[in-house]
């Protein structure tokens, strides 16, 4: 679902702008995607600052009965969709991640994969994809 320049009232949408993420200057929301009960919910921005460029990705974590031993998440780029992915971050306890290796005009697949309390992966989610600007 993508955040549209008129608004949009779906509960995602609604959640991430109640907490102040839909009106940070310098912040361009690129939309946000609901992957299921299995995977997690993502808000993706592209942000200006520190860095010329960034992707920010913001998530909330599984559902209790999806997965309740969740204990971390691995984050996974590639510049094709469905990849191959690299791995980008493992071990990641926080519900962001910033990547501040980006190239302008490049476009990026993500992917992400929880991690339960033996260390195992869960499934990769549904790529979120973003185009860094040229400028």
């Amino acid at each position: 679902m993508v955040i549209r320049a008129d608004g949009d009232s779906s509960p995602a949408a609604e959640f991430f702008n109640m907490q102040g993420w839909l009106r940070k200057p310098g912040v361009l929301v690129l939309g946000i995607l609901l992957l299921g009960t299995a995977a997690a919910t993502w808000l993706l921005v592209l942000r200006r600052a520190p860095h010329p460029h960034s992707v920010t990705l913001r998530w909330h974590p599984p559902a209790e009965s999806a997965n309740p031993h969740v204990v971390s998440y691995n984050i996974y780029r590639s510049t094709s969709p469905g990849g191959p992915y690299t791995p980008l971050a493992s071990g990641v306890q926080a519900l962001i991640y910033e990547d501040e290796s980006v190239n302008t005009g490049v476009t990026y697949y993500y992917a992400v994969r929880s991690v339960d309390q033996s260390g195992r992966e869960s499934g990769y989610s549904e790529e979120v994809r973003v185009t860094i600007p040229v400028r």
